[in-house]
């Protein structure tokens, strides 16, 4: 078994014309992935120059601040519902530290969607969706920027593509359940394929007590896919 784990990790990768590490293969999903995955912060209040700086004194974090995902290269964001509440301006922070105000046009709390509109100067990196669904055991890769941070990267398998979770009282929605850990600050962030190909947004993560539990949840692609069709 010990001579068979090197043969294991390693795989053919098409995209990148050779065999090359699991760990290469992450790397290259979020490197891939990114620079469309930004800040979120609600309100119309142009957010501090370093809000993480939080994380280390005794200030709070902001209430209303999580990630999103860049879906259209002409400015349209998605990101968590319970990110955005109630805002209808959310500023929108990118992986260079540029900021952008946009309109919040569209929320649902029933899939836990938003969509935010911004007025950009030039197209932007954009996630397309997974054209294939993913399986139970497929290698999923969580992708945040929480706070203004840096990207923020975890590694896991997607756990259960359709999971009956609850919400609210006596409400139930689909979700994709993954191990990869969900840390705060990653909700309406990206949950990506091997190629980088949005499977998620991660709204949720479930721990009873102390360590993270392995208990992660995303809104499916396929419900952001079709809040995107009706509201953009």
């Amino acid at each position: 078994m010990t001579a068979l784990l090197p043969l294991l990790l390693a795989f053919a990768g098409p995209a990148l014309g050779g065999t090359f590490e699991l760990r290469d293969a992450v790397a290259a999903a979020a490197e891939a992935a990114g620079p469309a995955v930004v800040t979120v912060t609600a309100g119309p209040a142009e957010p501090a120059e370093d809000p993480y700086a939080a994380l280390f004194s005794d200030a709070d974090l902001p209430a209303e601040t999580g990630s999103g995902v860049v879906i259209d290269p002409a400015g349209l964001v998605l990101t968590s519902e319970h990110v955005v509440g109630n805002a209808g301006e959310a500023w929108v922070i990118f992986s260079d530290g540029k900021k952008l105000k946009g309109q919040v046009t569209a929320r649902d709390k029933d899939t836990d969607l938003a969509l935010i509109k911004l007025s950009a100067p030039a197209p932007l990196r954009a996630l397309r969706f997974a054209e294939i669904a993913p399986r139970a055991g497929d290698w999923a890769v969580a992708i945040g920027r929480p706070h203004g941070a840096g990207l923020v990267v975890t590694a896991g398998v997607v756990s259960s593509p359709r999971r009956r979770v609850p919400y609210g009282k006596g409400s139930f929605r689909t979700a994709l359940q993954t191990d990869a850990a969900i840390n705060p600050g990653n909700s309406g962030g990206a949950l990506v394929n091997l190629e980088g190909e949005l499977l998620g947004l991660p709204a949720a993560a479930y721990s009873a007590a102390g360590p993270y539990a392995g208990l992660g949840f995303a809104v499916p692609a396929a419900a952001a896919r079709a809040f995107l069709q009706k509201h953009r």
